[in-house]
């Protein structure tokens, strides 16, 4: 791949001779990776095995000790005197003579635990008094824990303030709450446990970001759940990134058959006692372990007894299996003034695959209460309740797509569209609603019947938000016309997603 290549350079439309390429790689390739892994291996394999290296004994067996982590161009080394360290630098010369890498003094520091003395043997680079920052985590003493999340939660901010520029739904922004923010926290909770002010700022910039910075409609422990059971399925990124912490604990404990790994025998040292309490370990006279906890460990244990996993196998201690187990617990929400029977299937047809993200939040914004109102708004301070149209109903879900003349004037207006799938006189409150029709319709007239009334809600919301706050009044032959382009896009949706199929 890289014998005998030449490369030419082009400006201005002319081009240079070929000439040889004897150093460098092409830009992202993905070969030059792999291939620095396995050169600095041998600087490691090395270290390891310098006899005039002393590293950190590990807990509970003193002859196994920890001397360097690598992680691709980032080295962080443990010695505990100067000579392993002058030792440490001789290797790397002779490392640097064989492969041209050389150590970046300017970037390099030491963090010094307990006393050393180092007047004859000074360091060549940087002694860092405070904290010191490995692979964009902190460590070395007290706030280390803190500063670590609140630097990654800087960032999750910075990225749902991008986000909030566009006109996500709430489906959409559960997306990108898994899939962009979620990575981004979960990498701390490998090194630092989730603290308790930490889950309250998440939480609080979760919701934020859903609402759009403005006020909760919806009780967040309903909105965390399944949409099966009447939630939105926003990430509960509290349990999530401490189901994460704990897993990586199993696995590296209970699950590994390598017994001489270094992390092995850290974890297994502290976590014993914990895993015997549990029921989860045997215990072992030749063991030696910590019975003091740290606090680090102290969360695993509150973890495990308040979500009862005592009896799990460990082989199904992974993050999103811990997650789920978490939400089977989760109670399915009523519907008012229907049975609990029919609560599933309303949770269903709100959340309904034929449906667009828009009309999925506001089918589950009706059914649940949570649609926009002068009085949700202002937090129940606006005294006005009644319909902006000038009903003398309260402004609620039903009079707004059902009990309201314009809402019944639009439906009349678009009954020949209704008639297609279902007959008119069939479609009850509860169909506009909930989406409960008559179990003598097939499946298709019922999906066709029910995004016809998703649409006409959307556009029911639309004026009468711009009634209330432009003042304008939207006539329904306007209305009428929304509605059909909505439609059409449905329409041409499942176009495409035929042609996909034959494809």
């Amino acid at each position: 791949m890289y014998t005998d290549i030449f490369s030419s350079v082009m400006g201005n439309g002319w081009k240079t001779a070929p000439f040889p390429i004897r150093s460098g790689a092409r830009q992202g390739c993905p070969f030059p990776p792999s291939l620095f892994v396995l050169v600095i291996e041998l600087l490691e394999e090395y270290i390891r095995k310098n006899s005039n290296i002393r590293g950190i004994p590990t807990p509970g067996d003193a002859k196994k000790e920890v001397k360097c982590a690598l992680y691709m161009d980032d080295i962080t080394l443990f010695c505990t005197d100067g000579k392993s360290i002058q030792s440490l630098l001789e290797a790397c010369k002779d490392f640097g003579k064989a492969s041209g890498a050389k150590i970046n003094m300017d970037k390099s520091q030491a963090k010094l635990l307990g006393r050393w003395d180092l007047c004859n043997e000074p360091l060549p680079f940087h002694i860092e008094a405070g904290l010191v920052k490995i692979l964009s985590v902190w460590f070395g003493g007290p706030g280390a824990a803190a500063k670590s999340w609140n630097k990654h939660l800087a960032k999750v901010k910075q990225k749902m303030g991008f986000w909030s520029l566009r006109h996500l739904s709430i489906e959409g922004k559960a997306l990108v709450l898994r899939n962009d923010a979620l990575p981004v926290l979960q990498y701390v909770t490998q090194a630092w446990p989730l603290l308790a002010n930490v889950a309250r700022d998440v939480n609080n910039m979760v919701f934020y970001f859903v609402w759009h910075s403005k006020m909760d409609r919806v009780k967040r422990s309903v909105m965390q759940k399944e949409h099966r059971k009447g939630g939105k399925a926003v990430p509960d990124f509290p349990t999530i990134l401490r189901a994460f912490l704990v897993c990586g604990c199993v696995q590296i404990t209970l699950l590994n058959e390598n017994k001489d790994h270094s992390a092995y025998r850290v974890f297994h040292f502290f976590l014993l006692p914990v895993w015997r309490r549990l029921g989860k370990d045997k215990w072992e006279n030749a063991t030696i372990f910590n019975w003091d906890l740290p606090w680090y460990y102290k969360e695993i244990e509150k973890f495990v007894v308040e979500f009862g996993m005592n009896c799990v196998t460990p082989s199904l201690w992974k993050p999103r299996t811990i997650h789920r187990l978490t939400r089977s617990r989760d109670t399915t929400e009523p519907v008012s003034h229907l049975p609990p029977s029919a609560a599933t299937r309303v949770w269903e047809n709100g959340s309904s695959p034929s449906l667009t993200n828009r009309h999925k939040d506001i089918a589950w914004m009706a059914m649940k209460g949570g649609l926009p109102s002068r009085s949700s708004c202002t937090g129940g301070q606006c005294p006005h309740r009644e319909c902006p149209r000038g009903c003398p109903a309260e402004e609620t879900a039903y009079h707004l797509f059902w009990d309201c003349s314009f809402a019944q004037r639009l439906q009349a207006a678009l009954r020949q569209e209704m008639e297609a799938h279902i007959p008119y006189p069939n479609i009850t409150h509860h169909s506009v609603l909930y989406g409960l029709f008559p179990k003598t319709h097939s499946v298709e007239t019922i999906q066709g019947c029910w995004r016809i009334l998703c649409c006409i809600k959307d556009i029911l919301l639309y004026a009468k938000t711009q009634l209330v706050t432009n003042g304008e009044v939207v006539s329904r032959e306007v209305c009428r016309g929304i509605v059909h382009n909505l439609l059409r896009d449905y329409t041409d949706n499942d176009n495409k997603e035929s042609e996909k199929e034959e494809l």
